[in-house]
């Protein structure tokens, strides 16, 4: 099972959970921006290439707001 965790508030950033494998990075690690906010794009894309698959994988999805 893969499950993509989303936080779009403060300090935003992605989790991805593949076979109990987890992987966590935050936006503002990638454009360099402290405390980044909003949607985090560029960290989606990453988890997806460090766990080497697809959007289309994913079984479950969430995003949460602070």
């Amino acid at each position: 099972m893969i499950i993509l965790g989303i936080h779009d508030g403060y300090n935003s950033s992605t989790a991805l959970m593949k076979d109990w494998e987890i992987v966590c990075v935050q936006e503002e690690k990638l454009i360099r921006n402290k405390n980044q906010g909003g949607y985090p794009r560029k960290v989606i894309e990453e988890v997806l290439w460090i766990a080497g698959i697809s959007k289309e994988e994913i079984d479950y999805g969430s995003s949460w707001h602070s």
